[in-house]
């Protein structure tokens, strides 16, 4: 798997196709199919289960991403859940109002990464068809809930669709991280529900005064996903 942010002379070319000089004129792009929500498909925020029909899906995205995780990784996570946990159901709910223009909410302890969020040209350039998605899988084995998916014009006029999914993160040197896997199931998702197809993915980590863009290639997150999907099937019992 290859994640561009490490290598800057892969990178810069495609953070460049993001920006146009002019503003674009989304009006004028090809149309694809109405994204709707799956009415039957219901998510519980507290017990972070969703359900399909009325029956409980056995997995998450995220749940199937992180089987692998260390206990002292977990721990950690758990620990440190009080800070991170607020952080980013403020930044989710701001960026979510931002994108499908309700009223935003009061930022609070988050201005520093809420202002500089909202403030990113990407929003500008890119138009919003669908925000906190929710999918389930064909077999009804995984459902998850992708950011954003947008779709706009890249440098040279081509319209693409871009998948975005935020991150937040406590400091502004703290470090990136790939989202390979969890962007390989939502393209996944998006494949075998809309049959829509992805051109770009973008993680975009939101820190305190900055915003910081990882830009992944769509066919190596599903390589990465379909690895550790098989992976997991695998770890499971045979009953």
């Amino acid at each position: 798997m290859t994640l561009h942010r490490l290598d800057m002379k892969a990178i810069l070319p495609l953070i460049k196709t993001f920006y146009v000089t002019t503003t674009p004129n989304l009006s004028k792009l090809p149309q694809i199919p109405k994204i709707l929500p799956n009415p039957d498909l219901t998510f519980d925020p507290i017990m972070h289960r969703y359900r399909w029909k009325g029956i409980l899906v056995p997995y998450s995205v995220t749940g199937v991403t992180s089987w692998d995780m260390s206990p002292e990784a977990e721990a950690a996570i758990a620990k440190d859940k009080p800070n991170w946990e607020p952080r980013g159901n403020k930044l989710h709910e701001v960026l979510e109002c931002h994108l499908t223009g309700r009223p935003l909410p009061d930022f609070g302890a988050y201005a520093a990464w809420a202002e500089k969020l909202i403030a990113h040209p990407l929003w500008k350039q890119y138009e919003a068809i669908a925000v906190e998605h929710r999918m389930v899988s064909k077999d009804g084995f995984f459902a998850g809930s992708f950011d954003g998916l947008l779709r706009g014009l890249d440098k040279q006029g081509k319209p693409i669709t871009v998948l975005m999914d935020l991150k937040t993160v406590k400091r502004a040197n703290s470090p990136t991280r790939s989202i390979a896997k969890q962007a390989g199931a939502y393209i996944t998702l998006l494949n075998d529900n809309h049959q829509i197809f992805v051109d770009r993915v973008v993680g975009v980590f939101s820190k305190p005064g900055s915003v910081e863009l990882v830009v992944e290639d769509p066919q190596d997150c599903i390589d990465a996903w379909q690895d550790c999907l098989l992976e997991f099937r695998k770890s499971l019992p045979d009953w």
